[in-house]
């Protein structure tokens, strides 16, 4: 039986939304009326934005782009355009293109210059503590794989939201990481690499979440996480919410 968290003095809370595939990659952390918003999906943020009014939330304390692919990235406008945003964090690396720049005027107009992420960032987010990690040449002035990820600590459980990174990121970030998971949305859509059969078997995440890509195949992913009895979700018909109070992390039933 799901047990409801009530919020109450002294009790942590968390609460944590992945969209469904067709918004695109979307994850929104709420904790005691602070709110995190990591990506921002693939068409205008209209969903997006009425989730945010639907959790009551009117300022975004921090949005995190992991990279600058349109699913991560298209709806920045529009939230910046409905919504206050205290802190923009973005890979080290200049994108350019009519996007960009739009994205650009949007925090202009907030008076927000995004911070490009070195190294590691922490904030706080109500009761969570925020990580977010850059890739080791980040301010290498050519591209590469510069996908941000993101952790999020709420007492005694921990998530990790990979983004699109590929095999080499995921790699690198596994060689500095001391944290285990207990919820990880899964990198590239479920793409299988190698390395993440030490994952699965040294974490053994409660919950896996793919925001999958008809392109890719996530089937051996799927049965890899699933070997060690992780629930794998798959946000093709919905999306997934999430509750934790420290201490218990918990799905909720009503998806939609």
């Amino acid at each position: 039986m799901l047990i409801s968290l009530i919020s109450c003095k002294g009790e942590n809370e968390m609460k944590v939304c992945f969209f469904e595939e067709k918004s695109g990659d979307c994850t929104i952390l709420t904790s005691r009326g602070k709110a995190a918003v990591i990506d921002c999906g693939n068409g205008i943020g209209t969903e997006i934005c009425e989730y945010l009014l639907s959790e009551n939330i009117n300022v975004i304390d921090a949005l995190v782009i992991s990279d600058f692919t349109e699913e991560h990235f298209n709806g920045a406008v529009r939230i910046l355009s409905e919504f206050d945003v205290n802190d923009i964090y973005i890979p080290g690396y200049i994108q350019t293109g009519d996007g960009y720049d739009d994205f650009i005027t949007a925090c202009d107009a907030q008076a927000i210059e995004p911070y490009m992420v070195d190294g590691m960032i922490s904030f706080p987010i109500g009761d969570c503590t925020v990580r977010v990690y850059a890739a080791d040449n980040s301010m290498n002035s050519e591209k590469g794989d510069h996908c941000l990820m993101t952790s999020v600590s709420c007492d005694k459980r921990n998530m990790l939201i990979c983004g699109d990174a590929g095999e080499g990121r995921m790699k690198e970030f596994l060689s500095h990481n001391t944290l285990d998971y207990d919820l990880i949305k899964l990198p590239n859509h479920g793409a299988y690499y190698s390395c993440l059969e030490d994952q699965a078997k040294n974490w053994k995440p409660d919950y896996s979440v793919i925001i999958p890509d008809s392109n890719i195949d996530h089937s051996k992913t799927v049965e890899l996480f699933e070997k060690y009895k992780s629930d794998v979700y798959i946000t093709d018909n919905g999306r997934l919410i999430f509750n934790c109070d420290g201490k218990k992390l918990e799905k909720e039933n009503n998806d939609k």
